[in-house]
């Protein structure tokens, strides 16, 4: 059965052309159509993938409403003929450097887990410069920072999948199923992050089951913007904006404001402990994870409502592994870019990467 791989861009040349480069060394299984969505982009990149079409199997489609998900929701409804005989559709980002066998291992997870609808795969971090030290000694936040996982092969919980490295039954989209637009990138610094964790563990209250393939691995570029200490607090209020956004789905927010008052008053006397002399090392994680419980609480007394979740099916409890310890350790050795490129095999070194910048 053909497949899609779908992905949206909104100026994204920073990191598009290495993107584009790698699918075209993509080894495809047979029928697969790439889908990609021009979301309103004024860096040249809508240019750039239809010079790409040329080469690929690909088509382009314009969302001129800026959006991620709403960009993939428009995508979805304009190739809605092709979603009844797709066996997957792949979800990924303009800054993924996949592995030339990506998609095949994907498909054969598909064929090895037929109970399964959802799929996630491994993230390697694959810098675009050298990451700062302070960085470096917070590994076990880089599943926030820079979507990075790796989960043991078998049944998972969704929550272990992430955007740049997910795939969704195609029967489940031609259904109708669709992301939630009020989640995710939307133009502005302000979003809450989280537009596929939300469709992804709305799916799974659903009792729609999530499969961790290992061997599915792609690299996500990390441009040097993205390593800054400004950088990082501005995506810890995000994230935890959208942690409220989907806490409020499912439960009121009466319920949830008096934990969440008191972990943030926790959270700002731990960042006054860091001030003194002796906690100097923490300092910086510090007002990381208080930012986290910042951004929920603005999410929570002022941010939007979305839609509720429907009530959770009666299924068996998915696993829950420790992911972000293993992906702690395992990123200790992959902050050496060339570990990395070990990683993804025949993918360019990350030094050419940061050349074709």
């Amino acid at each position: 059965m053909p497949s899609i791989l779908l992905f949206t861009t909104r100026d994204g040349m920073a990191t598009l052309p290495c993107t584009l480069a790698a699918f075209e060394r993509l080894r495809l299984p047979p029928g697969t159509r790439i889908v990609a969505v021009d979301n309103a982009s004024r860096d040249g990149s809508g240019a750039l993938l239809r010079q790409a079409a040329g080469r690929l199997p690909m088509t382009v489609i314009d969302a001129p409403v800026a959006g991620k998900n709403r960009a993939l929701n428009h995508a979805l409804d304009r190739i809605a003929p092709w979603l009844d005989d797709a066996e997957l559709v792949v979800v990924t980002d303009d800054d993924v450097v996949p592995r030339p066998d990506w998609l095949l291992r994907l498909h054969a997870a598909a064929r090895a887990a037929p109970r399964a609808d959802l799929f996630g795969g491994s993230i390697v971090p694959v810098w675009q410069a050298p990451p700062p030290g302070w960085l470096t000694a917070m590994p076990g936040a880089f599943a926030v920072l820079f979507a990075v996982t790796d989960a043991r092969e078998g049944p998972c919980s969704a929550r272990e999948i992430y955007g740049p490295n997910m795939a969704v039954r195609g029967r489940l989209l031609a259904a109708g199923a669709r992301f939630e637009p009020g989640i995710g990138p939307d133009g502005t610094k302000r979003f809450g992050m989280g537009s596929e964790s939300e469709f992804l563990r709305r799916m799974e209250r659903l009792g729609h089951r999530a499969y961790f393939c290992a061997g599915a691995l792609v690299g996500h570029q990390v441009e040097p913007g993205q390593m800054t200490q400004a950088s990082v607090i501005a995506r810890a209020n995000r994230y935890g904006y959208g942690l409220a956004l989907m806490d409020r789905q499912s439960s009121p927010r009466s319920y949830l404001a008096a934990p969440a008052l008191a972990r943030w008053a926790e959270r700002e006397l731990k960042a006054l402990g860091a001030l003194l002399p002796f906690w100097a090392e923490r300092r910086f994680g510090t007002r990381y994870a208080r930012e986290i419980r910042r951004g929920y609480l603005r999410a929570l007394l002022g941010g939007p409502v979305l839609p509720p979740w429907p009530a959770a099916a009666a299924m068996q409890a998915s696993p829950k592994a420790p992911t972000r310890i293993r992906a702690a350790r395992r990123l200790r050795a992959l902050l050496d870019p060339q570990a990395a490129d070990a990683l993804l095999g025949s993918m360019p070194p990350q030094s050419a990467v940061r050349r074709s910048r």
